[in-house]
């Protein structure tokens, strides 16, 4: 089973906006090895990002992964310049949630890893890639698409 991730670059984004029509790439499954809270603390309408971001760009290391908690539901973002991928941070072996370790997400519970930026299963026990989520870059924050 291939899992398909939409993203958009910020200048995509921009695009977009007149176009409607978003940039999509196959992609797998990225988390990030620390839980990391999706904001800093201040309101998204304080700060002036979006209500529905994940988290900012800049929090995801570029060529990297992070794993944040929004609503309570574990997702993990892969980042390559403006681009970014997002992917269930759940393992679909036995529901653990995955970690962010660089380039690749990994299972604490049974060691399956997976790669961060298309969800693909690197190592078993997990059969299945992780569940792309759309996302889009919105200014300097990655919200839902």
């Amino acid at each position: 089973m291939s899992s398909t991730a939409t993203f958009m670059s910020s200048t995509a984004a921009s695009s977009a906006a007149s176009s409607s029509a978003p940039a999509s790439s196959t992609a797998a499954s990225s988390a990030a090895s620390s839980s990391a809270p999706a904001s800093s603390g201040t309101s998204a309408a304080a700060s002036g990002a979006p209500v529905d971001a994940l988290t900012g760009v800049s929090a995801i290391p570029d060529g990297g992964s992070l794993v944040v908690k929004v609503g309570g539901e574990p997702i993990a973002l892969a980042r390559k310049g403006n681009d970014v991928l997002a992917f269930t941070a759940v393992c679909p072996h036995q529901q653990c949630t995955v970690g962010s370790a660089g380039a690749t997400l990994q299972c604490p519970c049974h060691g399956s890893e997976f790669d961060a930026f298309t969800g693909a299963v690197l190592q078993g026990p997990a059969k299945v890639p992780l569940a792309a989520i759309p996302v889009k870059v919105q200014g300097d924050q990655v919200v839902r698409a």
